[in-house]
């Protein structure tokens, strides 16, 4: 039934109420509480370092070696591990910080249990400063900022079925978030005629009144910068499944190295087919071809496409 005065159907806003009030609930206090391990993480790197200076810092006299060069060592100092990642070149007084993965076990042909996948190297002897397993469970000092880190993202749930569940879960909550911020914003103007007052805070009144009108009014000033955040957190935690998908409606998109491979199972990882100077190589005489002039910043070995995601944020970058 329609109403004459200018005000929308009334059948659908008590569903709609429903929706927003469970829907809230519902992602509440994962927000919250990746809302407050954000806030802490913007300075991730500088709280890491500062908390654990032994996988950062060095202070030994002499000139840096090569990473690539340096890399090789170790791989051959621990055949169990395989460097998954590392930067091109090391800042004046720090460490070496590769991430490494397990090769396969020729006994198991399944990976080797590695109880660490970051290490710290002097850069100027080779010798390995310290190491740890970014994201492990632990509130100690080394993996204080790696937990909060992969909390947020995560809330740490493990893997299973061969997916990140935890990323998962979490893009599912930004979905719910995307949608229930539209639901906000339409059950925020009841009618038209009055929609000034969904903007209007009634501080005289105050009690209920004034409660009532920060939730609304409140929502619907600062609506643009939530549905913001809200879809890049679909994006970052549901992009290859979500994100693309919806993109390629409105746009023509390329396939990538990511969307275009099948990935690995975890504990079944394969050896490179390509050294890491020959891609370096291969990836500087693109770069010259495209008029690139920055110089190549890392190396990575992306074994499985949530790698991408999940590699990246436990190097420090």
């Amino acid at each position: 039934m329609s109403s004459t005065s200018g005000k929308r159907p009334l059948k659908a806003r008590p569903f709609l109420l429903g929706i927003h009030r469970y829907a809230g609930l519902f992602i509440a206090i994962f927000l919250f509480i990746s809302g407050l391990t954000g806030a802490i993480i913007s300075w991730d790197h500088e709280l890491d370092e500062a908390l654990n200076p032994q996988l950062f810092k060095n202070s030994t006299p002499g000139s840096a070696q090569d990473p690539l060069l340096l890399a090789t060592q170790l791989e051959k100092s621990d055949p169990r591990l395989r460097v998954s990642w590392m930067p091109l070149h090391v800042e004046p007084g720090h460490s070496l910080l590769l991430s490494v993965e397990p090769r396969m076990d020729p006994a198991t042909g399944k990976a080797y249990a590695l109880d660490f996948n970051q290490v710290a190297l002097d850069p100027v002897t080779g010798a390995i400063q310290g190491s740890r397993f970014w994201g492990a469970i632990s509130l100690s000092r080394e993996n204080l900022l790696p937990f909060l880190y992969k909390l947020h993202y995560t809330m740490h749930i493990p893997d299973g079925f061969g997916l990140e569940l935890g990323m998962i879960f979490m893009g599912i909550i930004a979905v719910v978030w995307v949608i229930d911020s539209f639901v906000a914003l339409w059950i925020s103007f009841p009618s038209r005629r009055v929609w000034k007052k969904s903007f209007a805070f009634r501080f005289r009144k105050g009690g209920h009144a004034l409660n009532y009108d920060a939730h609304r009014s409140g929502g619907v000033w600062i609506w643009a910068i939530l549905i913001v955040i809200a879809v890049t957190s679909v994006s970052l935690n549901l992009g290859q499944e979500v994100m693309r998908p919806v993109v390629s409606v409105f746009s023509e998109l390329q396939e990538t190295p990511f969307t275009s491979r099948t990935p690995r199972p975890f504990d079944e990882p394969l050896d490179p087919t390509q050294s890491r100077e020959q891609v370096l190589a291969d990836a500087r005489t693109e770069a010259t071809a495209r008029g690139w002039t920055d110089p190549a910043g890392g190396i990575f070995l992306l074994q499985h496409v949530q790698c991408l995601r999940r590699g990246l944020l436990h190097t420090g970058k």
